[in-house]
């Protein structure tokens, strides 16, 4: 999957890759990785709405509570920029992430769902 990634990257200046496997792309043929984050039960209402399996949701609960895309782009090397989208409309994300990329910032490990929990 990484290769046909970094495929991608070689043929195209601007290449923006929308998914939760884009961080096992190359972090050389990247500006820069946008890790979007969105709180656990906010994710499982989404989820459940979407008609979701229970082993699914509970999955991408604990993925998203324990940080786990971001910890693998993160040790991969990639420059990270971590984004709260919990209640926050799509253009106001859409906006920081340009921001981010014009001015190659990065931000991570600001966000800590487990912090109340434990």
């Amino acid at each position: 999957m990484g290769r046909e990634i970094s495929k991608v990257f070689k043929k195209n200046d601007d290449v923006c890759i929308e998914s939760h496997l884009s961080h096992y792309s190359s972090p050389r043929c990247c500006d820069l990785c946008v890790v979007l984050r969105t709180k656990p039960d906010v994710l499982k209402k989404r989820l459940k709405k979407r008609g979701y399996s229970e082993k699914k949701i509970k999955e991408n609960i604990e993925a998203e509570a324990i940080d786990l895309i971001l910890a693998e782009t993160v040790k991969r090397k990639f420059r990270v920029y971590e984004i709260n989208t919990t209640g926050r409309k799509a253009d106001d994300v859409a906006k920081e992430i340009f921001g981010a990329l014009k001015k190659k910032k990065q931000r991570h490990g600001g966000i800590k769902w487990l912090d109340g929990l434990i």
